[in-house]
């Protein structure tokens, strides 16, 4: 499950589990199914990127952990926009580039293109979702 982070202004704040609990359920009050909605297209990619992030054997980030253990998936709440993302906070990250990817780096294989692959299905998604909120039909 996809953490959540709530931005206002300046302020980021990563919640909880019994807060994430709570802006779940107020956000679903809102905005029934939006979250579930989200989660579901970026989880299964966050999962399968983590599964494919190439590592290389000596290379540690320096608290000991690869590259691979810095990506993060979450659901930011900024305002009335909320988004789904993925990210790896590893500086070098964007510049992996595998022999297996041919020449591409791991980050547009593994994350950016699965994303546009489901940009209209995404997009249609949150169009019904939309319609079905302005015509009363909510959820």
């Amino acid at each position: 499950m996809a953490r959540i982070r709530i931005v206002d202004g300046s302020l980021s704040m990563v919640v909880d589990d019994q807060i994430d609990e709570l802006v779940r359920n107020a956000v679903e009050r809102v905005a029934p199914g939006l979250v579930d909605f989200i989660e579901g297209e970026i989880e299964p990619i966050y999962e399968e990127a983590k599964r494919q992030w190439p590592v290389g054997p000596d290379r540690r980030f320096r608290n000991g952990r690869h590259s691979r253990d810095e990506l993060y998936s979450e659901i930011v709440i900024d305002g009335d926009t909320i988004r789904g993302r993925i990210w790896n906070t590893a500086p070098w990250a964007k510049y992996i580039r595998p022999k297996g990817l041919k020449g591409k780096s791991a980050f547009v294989v593994l994350l950016r293109t699965p994303l546009k692959r489901r940009e209209k299905h995404i997009v249609a998604g949150l169009g019904r979702y939309v319609s079905a909120t302005i015509g009363g039909e909510r959820g």
